[in-house]
């Protein structure tokens, strides 16, 4: 029995497809749910108590409720991105200049787009690596 990858995984997306300065809209959204961000969060010890604190963060925090922990919105957004952009992808090699410039809360639907921003060849036959910039795009509420 022969198994075709490509109908496994989708077409396009691997190294000699990337494009640097092309901009790729990965396909699903996802809602950020309570349960992800709270269990995510006490299952690393996280203990800043605005990811998981309802009544704390309704007395302190802006938006008056709790703060989905960077760790978990940054998860999510790769996996967004993942079937685009890592399907195909022997390694992956880091993470470089991660950032937030909104807060996500519970109910805050992520969108993720992907650009193409450098690519460079290895020593090793055959195996290049490129760099891109996945960024979270929009949320339900409008916020960019």
């Amino acid at each position: 029995m022969s198994i075709d990858a490509a109908a496994l995984t989708g077409r396009g997306n691997y190294y000699e497809d990337f494009v640097v300065g092309d901009v790729y809209e990965h396909a699903r959204g996802k809602t950020m749910e309570a349960l992800e961000n709270v269990l995510l969060t006490n299952l690393v010890l996280n203990t800043a108590q605005l990811h998981f604190n309802e009544d704390l963060a309704e007395k302190v925090a802006a938006q008056k409720h709790r703060i989905v922990f960077g760790g978990v919105t940054a998860s999510l957004v790769i996996g967004l991105a993942m079937q685009d952009t890592g399907e195909q992808a022997v390694e992956e090699v880091g993470l470089d200049k991660v950032r937030f410039r909104v807060s996500v809360i519970h109910g805050d639907t992520l969108y993720a787009f992907t650009a193409g921003t450098r690519r460079s060849a290895w020593c090793i036959s055959g195996i290049g690596e490129s760099t891109s910039a996945t960024r979270r795009c929009s949320r339900a509420n409008g916020v960019r």
